[in-house]
């Protein structure tokens, strides 16, 4: 799982291992490496881009509430209550967590997720939406987690 940390900038290739999923513009910088892994775009939040080829997961009572229609395939929508019973404004590194559970995963290794690293609160490209908030990512994907979960610095 790829999120939005200042580390983005450092994120090569070789870093990347198995399933990745990007969080919002995330994919931006993960697509110009171009991986050979599978790819997924996740557009939880109120920052839709379209990837240029990473399969596109968007939250419908986020993401898609953003746009009007999508001019993109493969495109899954998901809801977080309905799809893993959990609330709608759980953090995306959590539901990162949850897919990568229906994808049949071991475990997940989370990458440039700053503030549960290093407490940095800024985030790659775009400002941060709750810096703060970043640093209660950890404690709420362990406590909601159901696979093993590990966070590398890069």
């Amino acid at each position: 799982m790829i999120g939005r940390g200042p580390s983005l900038a450092r994120l090569q290739a070789e870093h990347l291992d198995g399933v990745v999923m990007a969080i919002n513009h995330a994919i931006e910088k993960v697509e110009s490496l171009h991986p050979s892994n599978p790819l997924y775009s996740m557009q939880k939040d109120r920052l839709f881009m379209y990837p240029e080829s990473a399969i596109l997961l968007l939250h419908e009572l986020e993401a898609l509430k953003e746009i009007d229609s999508v001019e993109y395939e493969p495109t899954f929508s998901f809801d977080v209550e309905r799809d893993f019973n959990v609330r709608w404004n759980t953090p995306s590194v959590v539901i990162a967590e949850k897919f990568a559970n229906w994808f049949g995963c071991k475990k997940v290794v989370y990458l440039c997720c700053d503030a549960v690293t290093d407490g940095i609160t800024e985030a790659y490209g775009i400002p941060a939406t709750k810096p703060q908030d970043y640093l209660l990512h950890g404690a709420m994907v362990s406590r909601n987690a159901t696979l093993p979960v590990e966070w590398k610095k890069i």
